[in-house]
């Protein structure tokens, strides 16, 4: 977190008001099969399901990139930010934003 990420299809992560995370994370692409716990949700919900929720175009699910402990918990998938990253960030006044920085 302390530079932006690049990622091989133009894209990149940014943390922004805080200076680093503070545990190493890994980014990769989805496997399928994920599940994410949603702030204000109890439970965790399958990835393939809050993409089609989010409406994000088919075509597209493939290419978001997915930000993981070594734990292996997913903490983001793209702009969508499970419960312990979201509270992270809050405590941090802090945001992860994935932008295309070619698009403007």
């Amino acid at each position: 977190g302390r530079t932006p990420l690049m990622l091989p299809n133009g894209l990149h992560w940014a943390l922004s008001g805080a200076t680093a995370f503070e545990m190493p994370l890994r980014v990769r692409a989805r496997m399928g099969g994920e599940r994410i716990q949603l702030p204000k949700r109890q439970h965790h919900h399958r990835l393939k399901q809050v993409l089609q929720d989010e409406a994000v175009p088919p075509w597209q699910r493939d290419a978001i990139p997915l930000l993981v402990r070594d734990d292996g918990e997913l903490l983001a998938a793209g702009n969508i930010h499970a419960s312990a990253l979201h509270a992270w960030l809050r405590e941090h006044d802090a945001a992860l934003i994935l932008s295309n920085p070619g698009s403007d």
